[in-house]
């Protein structure tokens, strides 16, 4: 196996970046490296910066930054946070062996998610939640990192064998509109046939 690659520089932010090309046999085909050259940035472009990782993909508000990722067997995870704010997207996988003996309420509350006495809303594949602050503060300070605040959202993509959750914390109420939102800007990405 060989490779080549380059180092990239900005000045204005002081990042470095290393892109390494690797191949087995052969050459790398140009097309290929000018593909990915041509994709390449390292600040934003607009209000969103693009994350695609393994088998999902998120449009996160450019403001947040990443705080956080675990892609183990059967769940991947990304955290973001802005000032006062905490979101995180997860994904669950495969959905069929998760769901055989339990549902999502109970995937949610053993993943951490949602507390176990939540009653979430489930229909349809989906399960929407969201917590305003009553309770033990002590009790929300060690849940959710002091956010008095917490809407979260599962869905399972039958087809895709996988389940998605989208979370915010805050210490505001969460806008409906904002979260939908960071819900609709989240999904799978799964091989077309």
């Amino acid at each position: 196996s060989t490779g080549s690659g380059l180092i990239l520089f900005c000045p204005a932010c002081r990042n470095a970046t290393l892109l390494q090309f690797m191949r087995s046999r052969g050459s790398l085909p140009g097309e290929t490296v000018q593909k990915v050259l041509g994709t390449f940035c390292d600040h934003p472009v607009g209000d969103t910066v693009s994350w695609r990782m393994f088998d999902i993909w998120a449009e996160v508000p450019a403001d947040f930054h990443l705080t956080g990722y675990r892609f183990s067997a059967g769940h991947f995870f990304m955290g973001f946070e802005r000032a006062g704010q905490t979101l995180s997207y997860h994904r669950f996988s495969p959905a069929d062996i998760l769901m055989a003996n339990m549902d999502m309420d109970r995937l949610a509350v053993q993943n951490g998610l949602m507390p176990p006495d939540a009653g979430a809303l489930s229909s349809c594949g989906d399960l929407t939640w969201e917590w305003a602050g009553g309770g033990s503060s002590r009790w929300a300070a060690r849940l959710f990192g002091g956010r008095r605040y917490r809407r979260v959202r599962m869905r399972h993509l039958v087809e895709e064998n996988r389940i998605l959750a989208v979370t915010l914390a805050d210490r505001r109420p969460v806008s409906v509109s904002f979260f939908n939102t960071l819900w609709n800007g989240y999904g799978a990405i799964y091989p077309q046939t």
